[in-house]
């Protein structure tokens, strides 16, 4: 298939799979406001000039795997659905039903950064690593178990990298724990509708210092924490309490520094410039 000119497909409606495979596009190719029902693939295919898909919502990754574009083409206004398995176990794992729609959404995530469209390029990222989900990482390969964990982690305390609220959620959350089991250390009493506004300074003080990056763990950190928490004459230090104490800072400690660097990672990521 061969356009010499411009090939207009504006507004053309295609109710089964779109297939351009070995196409040759001299000049502009448009495709706006076109449905595709299917999925829309150009293996081979070489377009030569502007290509753009605008305004189209792709209810499959189309496949551009094997297509050369000599233009980064534009998705201006376009939206790329994730096609959930319907079975629903599957549908609730988060699996798509497109076995190889991690490799459709890498190439369009390349042509996105090629295009500088630096949002579609993170988004198409999240939806590649997805997925990957029980394709390029296996439910029942249990060497793939910690990579699909991290995966699962990943979408919900950041939204793959996309979201400042999730990890300032999760933040929150770690600090609020942090500060009963602190509390409970010091021998506050933990009553039920007791507010913790009623908690000791030095319970706030040993929360607060952990969620900064090592702080809890610095000298002056350590020091600040023990004598408001475990105080006791330096002779005859209460091990099992300051044991609590430590394992509490480690803990609020590395959990802080993971959503600090995700709180930080959202922004990163939506406002690069290259």
């Amino acid at each position: 298939m061969t356009f010499l000119g411009n090939a207009n497909f504006a507004g053309t409606a295609f109710w089964g799979d779109a297939s351009f495979n070995s196409v040759y596009a001299t000049k502009t190719a448009t495709f706006s406001v076109t449905t595709i029902v299917g999925v829309l693939t150009a293996a081979g295919g070489q377009f030569r000039g502007p290509v753009y898909f605008a305004n189209i919502d792709f209810q499959q990754p189309p496949d551009f795997t094997f297509t050369a574009f000599s233009h980064a083409p534009s998705f201006l206004g376009s939206r790329f659905a994730y096609p959930l398995k319907n079975r629903r176990f599957k549908h609730l794992i988060g699996q798509c039903r497109v076995p190889d729609a991690h490799d459709h959404y890498r190439r369009l995530k390349q042509l996105a950064a090629e295009a500088h469209d630096h949002e579609m390029e993170l988004h198409l990222f999240a939806l590649e690593t997805k997925a990957k989900r029980g394709h390029a990482l296996p439910f029942g390969n249990p060497a793939h178990w910690p990579s699909l964990l991290l995966n699962y982690l990943y979408e919900w305390t950041s939204g793959f990298g996309q979201s400042v609220m999730r990890p300032t959620i999760g933040l929150a959350l770690v600090f609020g724990i942090a500060l009963y089991a602190f509390a409970a250390l010091a021998g506050e009493p933990l009553l039920l509708g007791r507010s913790p506004l009623g908690f000791d300074g030095a319970v706030w003080t040993a929360a607060a210092v952990n969620l900064l990056p090592f702080a809890g763990q610095a000298v002056i950190g350590r020091a600040v924490m023990q004598q408001g928490i475990c105080p006791a004459p330096p002779n005859a230090p209460d091990f099992e309490c300051l044991t609590g104490l430590y394992a509490i800072s480690v803990a609020e400690g590395f959990l802080a520094l993971i959503f600090l660097f995700l709180i930080g990672l959202g922004p990163r990521n939506r406002f690069r410039i290259k």
